[in-house]
């Protein structure tokens, strides 16, 4: 499992989808209100993803991405939303987002875009096929 970083959004969040990523298994190494809580990190600490509670809204916060995102051209970043429309997806798309998940979201919609192919499988709609 990706170690994971979480930056923005209220400390409320911050923990909820710390907890999430926690129970399945991943490890998170920083969370905070903004970018900064990166600096310092060990290199052998820095995390593989780093999960942004975006608003596209605020242009200063595009802005942030984009910078952390040429900063740290390994990590991939996953972008939640407020929502999933056009709109909030094409401006996490220009910030630099390798993911993009809108609220309100499954959590394993969460778990795939942080660790792609990682999620449970969606159950069986029938019985499994006879050979």
């Amino acid at each position: 499992m990706p170690t994971v970083a979480i930056v923005g959004g209220s400390r409320e969040v911050r923990l909820l989808i710390k907890g999430l990523l926690r129970l399945h298994h991943h490890t998170v190494v920083a969370e905070g209100a903004s970018f900064d809580v990166l600096n310092g990190l060990a290199a052998d600490a820095f995390p593989e993803v780093i999960v942004v509670d975006f608003d596209p809204t605020e242009p200063s916060r595009i802005e942030a991405v984009r910078v952390a995102r040429k900063a740290h051209p390994a990590c991939r970043f996953v972008l939640l939303t407020p929502g999933s429309g056009p709109g909030a997806r094409e401006a996490a798309r220009s910030a630099g987002a390798n993911a993009i998940v809108g609220r309100p979201f499954a959590v394993r919609e969460l778990i795939e875009a942080v660790s792609p192919g990682s999620g449970s499988p969606p159950p069986s709609s029938g019985p499994p096929p006879q050979p």
